[in-house]
C-alpha cells in the first residue's frame, strides 16, 4: 500500500485544534465552578453563624428563670447564668461538706462555679468552695462528689451547678465570655456590628422573652431577625427549673 502524503499532518492539526478545544472548555467550568464557590461562601458561612447563633442560645436559655436568671442585657449582649450540671445531696459528710451525686457536661470548677439550691424556694446560691471525688457509697445516678458550699442543704435536696456568663455580638463575631475572662469568638467574623442586637422583651401577658435576636452581616448580605421564647416563662416557681 502506498502511504498518502499531507494526510499525518492535517489529523495532527485537527487533533491539536480539537484538544484546544476540550483544554478551552475545562478551563471554562473550572472558572466558572471557582466563582460560584466564591459566590456560595458568604451565604454557607452566614448560614452557620445563624446555625451556631440561634443553637448556642435557645440550649443556655432552656432551663433558667428569666426572673432571676438573667444578670442585664444590653444592644449587643445578654448577661445571665450559664447551668453545667445538676446534683442531689445525698448526706452531710464533715462540717459544711457535702456528698453529693452530680451529672452535668463538664467537671465542676470551684474556681468559676457557684450551686444553686432548688429547696427550699427562693434559696440564695452558694459558692462552690471545693469538689473532690470520693468512693462512698451512695445510691442514685452520677458521680460521686464532696463538695464544700460553706453551708448544708439536707439530703434529698437537688443543686444545680451554674456559672456566670456573657454572650454577646461584638467584634464582628459572636462572643462568649466566662467571669472576668475575654469574650471569646464561637463564629467567623461574619456579623455586622451595627446592624446586629440582642434584646431581651415582654409579651402581652407580661412574660419576658428574648424576643428578637437581630443578625446583621457584611458584604451586602441581608440580616435576619429571631425570637427565642423562654420555656420557664411565667411557670409557677417550682417548676421553674429543671435538670439541664
Amino acid at each position: 500500500m502506498t502511504g498518502r502524503r499531507g494526510h499525518s499532518l492535517l489529523e495532527a492539526i485537527v487533533a491539536l485544534l480539537s484538544g484546544a478545544v476540550v483544554c478551552g472548555g475545562v478551563a471554562s467550568l473550572l472558572v466558572t465552578d471557582q466563582r460560584l464557590a466564591a459566590a456560595r461562601s458568604p451565604r454557607l458561612a452566614r448560614e452557620e453563624t445563624i446555625r451556631i447563633v440561634t443553637t448556642v442560645l435557645r440550649r443556655e436559655l432552656a432551663s433558667i428563670d428569666p426572673g432571676a436568671d438573667i444578670r442585664g442585657a444590653g444592644g449587643d449582649s445578654v448577661a445571665l447564668r450559664l447551668f453545667r450540671g445538676f446534683a442531689v445531696v445525698c448526706s452531710l459528710a464533715s462540717g459544711p461538706r457535702l456528698l453529693v451525686r452530680f451529672q452535668g457536661e463538664r467537671e465542676p470548677d470551684p474556681a468559676r462555679d457557684s450551686v444553686l439550691p432548688l429547696l427550699p424556694p427562693g434559696a440564695a446560691a452558694l459558692p462552690l468552695r471545693s469538689s473532690g471525688s470520693s468512693g462512698a457509697a451512695c445510691a442514685g445516678a452520677g458521680a460521686l462528689r464532696v463538695w464544700d458550699l460553706g453551708a448544708g442543704p439536707p439530703p434529698g435536696t437537688p443543686l444545680l451547678l451554674f456559672q456566670q456568663g456573657t454572650y454577646a455580638i461584638s467584634g464582628s463575631a459572636f462572643r462568649v465570655r466566662h467571669g472576668g475572662e475575654g469574650r471569646q469568638p464561637l463564629t467567623g467574623e461574619w456579623l455586622e456590628d451595627r446592624s446586629s442586637s440582642v434584646s431581651i422583651r415582654r409579651d402581652a401577658w407580661g412574660a419576658a422573652v428574648l424576643a428578637a435576636v437581630e443578625l446583621g452581616f457584611g458584604t451586602g448580605l441581608p440580616g435576619r431577625a429571631y425570637r427565642i421564647d423562654f420555656r420557664n416563662a411565667g411557670a409557677p416557681d417550682t417548676a421553674r427549673r429543671g435538670q439541664p
